[in-house]
């Protein structure tokens, strides 16, 4: 199951008016784990969240004291333009009975599972680029054989003729046995 294929941003199309993009939370109070995948940032007051710039990697974490803004966010996502989606098992991150009581309705995503699939998302990507690439330097070779009429370059100095100055002879087949 690729859980980070839906936490990344759809096409406004493919989505309904009601529905919210997710976004991943986790509670912090003093060190933020630094994976190098996933991007945490914290914020100041309600103006802060709304302007808390999102994406797919992005971790917004909720201090002990922000946990009433964080109920308001579970009860009215629709004011926010996003869901938040708790990004549960996190190394370092201290879940507290507070911020747990505050996000039991939420949906829940294993940290693990987030971080393989950014990982699976990132190695795709790099195949698309390689693949790319090859494309280009098949475009490359192609221009090397490829005359600028369209016409692809032949070498026939090796060719064998076919159907003319060939020599047509049966071979001679004794049937009777005698040598």
């Amino acid at each position: 199951m690729n859980i980070f294929e839906h936490l990344t941003e759809r096409a406004a199309s493919e989505r309904s008016n009601l529905e919210t993009e997710p976004c991943l939370i986790v509670p912090g109070e003093d060190a933020l784990p630094q994976d190098g995948v996933l991007d945490y940032v914290t914020f100041d007051g309600l103006k802060g969240l709304i302007d808390v710039v999102r994406s797919a990697k992005t971790v917004i974490v909720f201090r002990g004291d922000q946990l009433e803004l964080l109920e308001i966010l579970t009860k009215y996502p629709k004011h926010f333009g996003f869901h938040a989606v708790v990004l549960a098992g996190a190394p370092g991150v201290n879940y507290t009975p507070e911020f747990e009581a505050a996000t039991y309705s939420l949906h829940r995503a294993a940290y693990h599972a987030v971080i393989n699939d950014a990982a699976e998302l990132e190695r795709r990507s790099v195949e698309l680029t390689a693949e790319k690439k090859a494309s280009s330097q098949y475009e490359k070779e192609a221009s090397t054989y490829v005359r600028k009429t369209g016409n692809v370059k032949e070498f026939t100095a090796f060719d064998v003729p076919t159907g003319t100055g060939l020599p047509t002879q049966e071979p001679d087949y004794d049937d009777t046995g005698a040598s």
